[in-house]
């Protein structure tokens, strides 16, 4: 039997997976991944991430009590559009996907080289010095107007090295990964960030290009997609759970929400990062329910203008991520957006996507389907939504 290493380079974890080609997982090892978050600006320590992310891999072949030699291959998934630029002398540090800061322009000279994190974590574990990207990382970084040496761009299951002797045989952007993984024209992830993605046959005009990236390649050819996003999910979220919930777990900041049937006028957007509508009567409960809708009304939003953007009309939506968990917020989005929420066994599906790449194996027992979410009729909600739409879309 083949087994096959997983490894997701995330923004706020570092995973490993081990699983045997019968979809059983052996041995699943997460790490925190520090992050500095100040006035826009989104940094991470490169070899504090690149260490821990090979402390990671090490313990999870430990943990599944495999040797290496069984293992088939190395799969490997990164957050996509951090970069670093580094020469003879030294690196900056990681810029996050997340930073705000980061100017178009680096004016770097052609003596330095710039890469996205997967280049780096290459270099890093395979002590090969291949300078290489894929072309799913490549479309996210857009490097064109700088002047420094970029990474050589090969076909995402190509052959980047080795490490303890497992060929790592694909690598692949994050988002990208999971697009491949459950084979549907349009997805919904929600983790650090929220992402829609979908699908498009045709490359648009030139005005929308700087939106368009580039997918896994499949037998039917080449893959381009949309993409909508809302950049801070599960930090917010679980910044609430720390600060209100008594047991500090989500499921308690669910049943704090859940425990009132509005939130008396209490309203967040998670994109203006704004309340409105504060009252002595507001409390625990309202402030969970404020959060948690404005999260569901912003993803309504994000569905909507895709929606119109690729001129469909969806009618099932994949989830998955972290915050796909939440059984709550996927019932209270599906009863939203009249749309079925279909979420599967695994959630890593990034890891998935880059394993089913890396091996030929469709997974399907990891990817099939654990639970829908059907929408029903939910007038309170209904109504809540339209008064958020007025506080902070309305001119008073």
């Amino acid at each position: 039997m083949d087994y096959y290493l997983g490894v997701d380079l995330g923004s706020t974890h570092i995973k490993a997976m081990i699983v045997a080609e019968n979809g059983l997982i052996l041995s699943y090892c997460s790490k925190p991944n520090p992050v500095k978050r100040i006035d826009g600006r989104v940094r991470q320590d490169l070899f504090h991430l690149l260490h821990l992310a090979q402390d990671t891999i090490d313990e999870c072949i430990r943990d599944c009590g495999l040797n290496e030699n069984k293992i088939a291959c190395l799969a490997l998934s990164s957050q996509r559009g951090s970069f670093a630029f580094f020469d003879n002398t030294g690196y900056s540090p990681l810029f996050s996907w997340e930073d705000t800061t980061k100017p178009k322009n680096l004016n770097l000279t052609s003596k330095v080289k710039i890469a996205t994190l997967d280049t780096l974590f290459i270099q890093h574990l395979t002590k090969e010095k291949k300078f290489i990207t894929d072309p799913t990382h490549a479309s996210y970084a857009k490097f064109e107007t700088t002047a420094a040496e970029k990474a050589e761009v090969v076909p995402s299951n190509s052959h980047f090295g080795t490490y303890r002797g497992i060929p790592i045989k694909a690598s692949v952007a994050d988002q990208a990964a999971s697009l491949y993984a459950l084979d549907h024209p349009a997805i919904l992830t929600l983790g650090t960030g929220a992402f829609l993605l979908h699908e498009v046959e045709e490359t648009p005009s030139k005005e929308g290009s700087d939106k368009l990236y580039s997918g896994v390649k499949t037998s039917s050819g080449k893959v381009l997609y949309t993409e909508i996003e809302l950049t801070t999910l599960a930090p917010i979220l679980q910044n609430l759970v720390f600060h209100f919930s008594p047991q500090r777990c989500y499921t308690d900041l669910e049943s704090l929400a859940a425990g009132t049937f509005h939130s008396k006028g209490l309203f967040y957007h998670p994109e203006l990062k704004e309340f409105k509508g504060f009252g002595s009567s507001i409390g625990i409960c309202e402030w969970s329910r404020s959060l948690i809708e404005g999260f569901t009304f912003s993803l309504k939003d994000m569905i909507d203008q895709m929606q119109k953007r690729q001129h469909a009309l969806f009618a099932v939506l994949p989830v998955s991520g972290g915050v796909s968990r939440s059984n709550y917020m996927m019932q209270l989005l599906s009863d939203l957006s009249g749309i079925s929420l279909i979420r599967p066994r695994c959630l890593d599906t990034d890891i998935l996507g880059s394993i089913k790449l890396a091996s030929s194996n469709p997974l399907t027992k990891l990817l099939e389907e654990e639970t829908t979410f059907q929408p029903q009729t939910n007038s309170i909600l209904q109504d809540s939504y339209a008064v958020w739409k007025r506080a902070f879309y309305e001119t008073p």
